[in-house]
């Protein structure tokens, strides 16, 4: 799942793909990918906040923050912050982290601060998040790929259901490969 945390379309979704992600966490790996669309103009400092969050805690508390930056989004709208400083902004996020999670004030800083070990990883690994999302053709929110494929029409619960139902069967058949030909 590519994402834009400050987009009004992956907001539209979220709630599909948050019940997706509950329902399927057990059979089927799910990737996340955070794409700061250029265009929000705090999109970069949200999707900075979600690495953070996540390099502190891990992905589930990283989920937490992304539900709640989908939830308080209106709050930094372009139209809403453009009388605001990114540090007005900063701080709004920082609550969001700090008050859906268990990640710290300190560790917040420590992680926006990117002369320490620890915000020079998290600016390094939002940055390599953006550049991988673009590098692999991706240039909108939400966008899916299924094993490599990219989807389109997964807008339901049950367009996604009907998607993933037939590549978790307990009954698929495999096809070996035959280790004696060289396939191209």
């Amino acid at each position: 799942m590519v994402i834009d945390l400050t987009c009004s379309a992956t907001a539209d979704a979220w709630t599909v793909l948050s019940e997706v992600v509950h329902n399927y966490k057990d059979t089927v790996k799910f990737n996340i990918r955070i794409l700061p669309l250029p265009y929000h103009q705090f999109s970069f400092l949200v999707s900075k906040a979600a690495s953070a969050v996540y390099f502190y805690h891990g992905n589930e508390e990283a989920f937490l923050f992304m539900n709640s930056a989908i939830l308080n989004q209106p709050l930094i709208y372009n139209s809403v912050t453009n009388d605001k400083t990114y540090n007005d902004i900063k701080s709004i996020v920082k609550g969001w982290a700090t008050n859906s999670t268990s990640m710290t004030s300190r560790e917040f800083e420590e992680g926006f601060d990117i002369n320490t070990s620890n915000g020079n990883t998290i600016e390094m690994f939002t940055r390599y998040e953006f550049k991988t999302v673009v590098l692999s053709g991706y240039y909108a929110t939400p966008t899916y790929s299924i094993n490599g494929l990219h989807m389109d029409g997964l807008d339901t619960y049950d367009e996604w259901k009907e998607a993933l139902e037939p590549l978790i069967a307990k009954n698929t058949k495999q096809i070996e490969s035959d280790p004696s030909i060289i396939y191209l």
